[in-house]
């Protein structure tokens, strides 16, 4: 009986093989079910006095039999494409009048899926892909523009609720029988799998060689790959993840997140905790530019990028990341980000200091013209020579002013020489040097530094700092009282410490904050150019030291200057 009704279906032409049999059958079943479905909605329709389909259910009928009839005569090229043309145009034409109320649009999924399993061999793959996309281009189409084809029934509810019922089992059955089919198949090709050792084996080599050339893209990018199992919160890391921070593949055998935390620098951990956090909440790759500590307790720019991956129901399961070390770049970025920062400093100090210069020059020597002029014209010896004195004065204003112009110059022009000296004979020196001031003689100058410090540092820059200090120290003595100025210095924490001390004026506290900027004088007694200070300030910023000031107005100041000491010194 089984035969008789496969002859029935197929015929009785021999069928080559069991894979075309198997698909023969499902052709002749999806013909079958067609010419059953018009069939139902011709009597169907009909009792409920809707005639405007029933010429398009009769040429459903009549394309079902003629894909049989080519079915059977093992046309199945042609009897598959004329089925699934028909098909997909009659769902079509009933869904663009039929909108979703009706429910035809489930017949899309079952003609969609029908056409992806009817042409399945490697040889059918445009067709497979075309009848499978057919009908979701055709759905889109229905849903988004009215063409109106076919007339627009009118029913009642009842009617409606029946056809989408009805459109609903028979699509989903179609789907399940299409499924089923595929099922069946796949059960037949499992034999033949386990068959295909060969085939298998070459795959596996091809698999080594994939995993031996992304070592290699591995070794080449140089990057450390760590894997982080969230619900075991356990981190497996590489031998070369180890070799960056300094490690042997036999240490850091145990991270944690924690333990990844506690390499963060302190300045990073928030940043990196945010990034961490961001990425588990919403699994987006991420990339983070982050300094770990390594093995020896030095900090290190490392670039850290990673993925995660869900289980089935969704879930972060796993992050897999590398780091790459990008330590020379951020050095070097951040050198020209310092350097830029210079430039811009030295671009608005050098607009400021050709304007003030400018002003600056032209005082003294406007004063000498007009004083030389008055000499000229002057009688009398006493008033001459005060007329000289007058000049002398000038003169020495501007030797001054240019004095700091060229000590300004020298400091950001000239490279630092490091030198070992005793800090006492630089003290003697810059003494010796103010000797002329006037004013010099009547204080007390008390030197309180250890014969025996050596200091090493730019001894000329230093001398410049030191004469700048004293020098105002001098100059704004207070004359009501017994004047003194002292000198200490020490060794304080990695740091050379030079204190100048003095009783005189002092300084009003609104004045503190600026006393160190360009051209900026903080007296009316102020004689001199404002640069002094400034001078001082950035001669220690080349040192790579600090001065700061404590002044008591009408009491007197203490200018701290604070060196660093080598490296190799403070260890001794």
């Amino acid at each position: 009986m089984k035969l008789s009704f496969r002859n029935l279906l197929l015929g009785s032409r021999r069928i080559p093989s069991r894979t075309e049999y198997k698909f023969a059958m499902l052709r002749m079943q999806v013909a079958l079910l067609l010419l059953v479905v018009s069939l139902f909605y011709v009597v169907f329709d009909y009792f409920n006095g809707l005639i405007e389909f029933l010429p398009w259910y009769g040429l459903m009928a009549g394309v079902a039999i003629l894909s049989m009839v080519l079915n059977r005569r093992q046309h199945t090229h042609a009897a598959s494409i004329i089925i699934l043309i028909t098909i997909n145009i009659m769902i079509f034409l009933f869904a663009d009048v039929d909108r979703p109320v009706g429910g035809v649009y489930f017949y899309f999924i079952a003609s969609s899926v029908t056409g992806l399993v009817l042409f399945g061999k490697e040889d059918h793959l445009s067709l497979r892909l075309f009848f499978g996309l057919l009908p979701i281009a055709l759905g889109i189409a229905a849903r988004l523009w009215d063409f109106n084809i076919v007339p627009l029934p009118s029913r009642d509810e009842s009617v409606s609720q029946i056809t989408f019922l009805a459109n609903y089992v028979i699509g989903l059955f179609t789907t399940f029988m299409v499924v089923q089919f595929l099922i069946s198949r796949n059960r037949e090709s499992e034999q033949s799998l386990i068959t295909s050792e060969q085939a298998i084996s070459k795959a596996s080599e091809a698999l080594r060689r994939s995993e031996a050339r992304y070592a290699l893209a591995l070794q080449g990018t140089r990057a450390g790959i760590y894997e982080w199992y969230l619900r075991e919160n356990r981190v497996e890391v590489s031998d070369h993840w180890r070799s960056l921070l300094g490690y042997s593949p036999s240490e850091m055998l145990h991270v944690t997140l924690e333990t990844f935390l506690t390499m963060v620098h302190p300045e990073d951990a928030a940043r990196t905790s945010a990034s961490v956090m961001n990425h588990v909440k919403n699994q987006l790759p991420y990339q983070n530019e982050v300094r770990l500590k390594t093995k020896d307790g030095t900090y290190r720019w490392f670039q850290d990028s990673g993925i995660g991956k869900t289980d089935e129901s969704g879930e972060l399961r796993v992050v897999i990341g590398s780091i790459i070390d990008i330590h020379e770049r951020k050095m070097t970025e951040e050198q020209v980000r310092l350097q830029n920062e210079l430039l811009e400093k030295a671009n608005q100090e050098l607009d400021y200091f050709v304007y003030s210069v400018s002003h600056d020059l032209r005082a003294p020597l406007s004063s000498i013209q007009g004083l030389t002029s008055i000499f000229a014209m002057a009688k009398d010896s006493r008033e001459k020579d005060e007329i000289v004195k007058m000049i002398s004065d000038r003169a020495n204003v501007l030797d001054e002013f240019i004095r700091e112009v060229l000590d300004y110059s020298r400091n950001s022009r000239l490279d630092l020489k490091l030198h070992p000296f005793l800090l006492w004979e630089v003290v003697d020196e810059v003494l010796a040097g103010l000797s002329h001031m006037e004013g010099f003689k009547v204080i007390d100058i008390r030197v309180e530094v250890p014969s025996d410090l050596t200091i090493i540092t730019d001894r000329e820059r230093l001398k410049v700092v030191l004469s700048n200090l004293l020098t105002n120290a001098i100059k704004y003595r207070d004359w009501g009282k017994k004047s003194y100025v002292t000198i200490r210095a020490s060794t304080q924490e990695g740091m050379w410490v030079i204190d100048v001390e003095d009783n005189g004026i002092g300084i009003r506290p609104e004045h503190l904050p600026r006393v160190f900027e360009m051209f900026y004088k903080a007296h009316d007694r102020s004689t001199g150019t404002g640069l002094g200070l400034y001078i001082a300030n950035e001669s220690v910023r080349r040192l790579k030291g600090t001065i700061t000031v404590q002044s008591v107005y009408a009491e007197g100041s203490v200018f701290s200057v604070r060196i660093p000491m080598p490296a190799t010194l403070q260890e001794v």
